[in-house]
């Protein structure tokens, strides 16, 4: 855009992107790992786009706003998308189905999660999960990569090569043990760091 630099254009848009993907603005901090720079080339470039009235900020965390945008908004306010991927192919870099849209606010109560971009969504095609109350034909939101998991957490898991959903059943510090979801399937226990986990349900969405 007319005035900026490359740099500013570059940082002006990730700012966009990163609020139009988890619905806040991006912390000092997130930019600077984004660009590789240290976090004082950020409050430079920052400066220099307040100065050129594209953006606003105060003290407090996550108080960027962008008063210029480069780009129209995809979506209305509020609503953020999430890829739904194919559960066959989940463990492959496939593009996603599709988008679906939820609101931005219930997906950070429910996942716990700052960023939404480590969300992703399924398709439910069985009743695996009905004791749960997740039936056929539900899309399951997950978290990417559980940083933290809970006993009676719903854990997509590649089992064989092949992506089930487990439950988790039990939980220390060192070693986690999942269930299977249908009878017959024994527990299995793995260390933690190493347990095959995808994703752990957060959410669901159910068509009426």
């Amino acid at each position: 855009m007319k005035g900026l630099t490359e740099k500013q254009r570059q940082v002006l848009e990730f700012i966009e992107s990163f609020e139009e993907t988890s619905g806040m603005a991006p912390t000092v901090y997130e930019i600077a790992e984004n660009f590789s720079v240290k976090t004082s080339t950020v409050f430079s470039h920052l400066r220099a786009l307040q100065r050129k009235k594209y953006l606003s900020r105060s003290s407090k965390a996550r108080s960027i706003m962008v008063t210029k945008p480069m780009h129209p908004r995809r979506r209305p306010a509020g609503l953020r998308s999430i890829p739904l991927m194919d559960l066959e192919s989940i463990n492959t870099k496939t593009e996603p189905l599709k988008e679906i849209f939820c609101d931005a606010s219930f997906l950070h109560r429910a996942s716990g999660a700052s960023d939404l971009r480590n969300l992703f969504a399924v398709t439910l095609e069985n009743d695996d999960l009905q004791k749960k109350g997740i039936l056929n034909g539900d899309v399951a939101i997950l978290r990417r990569h559980p940083a933290a998991i809970r006993t009676g957490d719903v854990i997509l898991a590649m089992i064989n090569d092949h992506p089930e959903f487990r439950e988790c059943t039990r939980l220390d510090d060192d070693f986690v043990e999942i269930s299977g979801m249908r009878p017959g399937i024994p527990p299995r226990s793995y260390p933690l760091e190493e347990a095959p986990f995808k994703g752990v349900v957060v959410s669901v969405q159910r068509s009426l």
